[in-house]
């Protein structure tokens, strides 16, 4: 693949070195996420209600899923090399309810990608609603739900079976993911890994995968598209 046997070395510590930065990120964030717990100690109607919060914002978005090599999301075949920005606008929806809504900016243009809801339960459980579609929308699409409580900055929570990702909606070897998610947040953004199981109608586990992604913050101002299309 590299023209040289030093070029191929000096790519794979710069990816080294990227994934390091991301592992101490991991490392670091729970001091964080601590001080902002310690702030709402004592009303548990807001337990985990900051890092929800933490959630909104533009971010530089990178997506890694490895399942074989051949149909990794990072593979030639599925491409999505380079971060793509996106907009998170979270929003007090109801009693106990924020709803965030997502939206791909590009090229001075904003396009709905996903909402999700956020629901507290109460003794610092909180739901997590993901819809394919827009609010609002009746042909909006429950894609899987979870309710797991916030622990510090960190959300942990077995959606169990969830519909197939958009990006193997071509796939026929299978039909749902069973879906395991985490949520850090930290002071430079949140990241999401999962462990998920691709199945079968009958069940029978096609192929394991795992995802990391990671919303880098960046100036609000570069999701400005979508700051409009929202309000509407």
């Amino acid at each position: 693949m590299w023209e040289t046997e030093r070029e191929g070395m000096e790519v794979g510590k710069a990816v080294g070195a990227a994934w390091l930065l991301a592992c101490a990120a991991l490392l670091l964030a729970p001091a964080e996420g601590l001080r902002g717990q310690e702030a709402r100690e004592g009303d548990p109607e807001l337990d985990g209600l900051e890092q929800v919060e933490e959630l909104h914002g533009c971010f530089s978005v990178s997506y890694r899923f490895a399942e074989d090599g051949r149909r990794d999301v990072f593979s030639d075949d599925y491409s999505l090399d380079e971060p793509v920005l996106q907009w998170n606008g979270v929003e007090r929806s109801g009693e106990g309810r924020w709803t965030i809504q997502n939206f791909l900016v590009a090229q001075d243009r904003a396009m709905s990608h996903f909402y999700e809801e956020w629901l507290h339960e109460g003794d610092g459980k909180w739901t997590q609603k993901v819809w394919g579609g827009t609010p609002g929308d009746d042909s909006a699409e429950l894609r899987y739900s979870c309710t797991a409580p916030w622990r510090m900055n960190l959300w942990e929570c077995e959606a169990g079976e969830a519909a197939k990702p958009i990006r193997d909606t071509n796939r026929e070897d299978y039909q749902a993911l069973h879906r395991r998610n985490k949520i850090l947040v930290t002071p430079e953004g949140w990241i999401h890994s999962q462990r998920n199981e691709k199945r079968t109608e009958e069940g029978d586990v096609a192929a394991y995968e795992l995802g990391w992604v990671v919303y880098d913050r960046v100036d609000d101002d570069r999701c400005s598209p979508a700051h409009e299309e929202g309000r509407r």
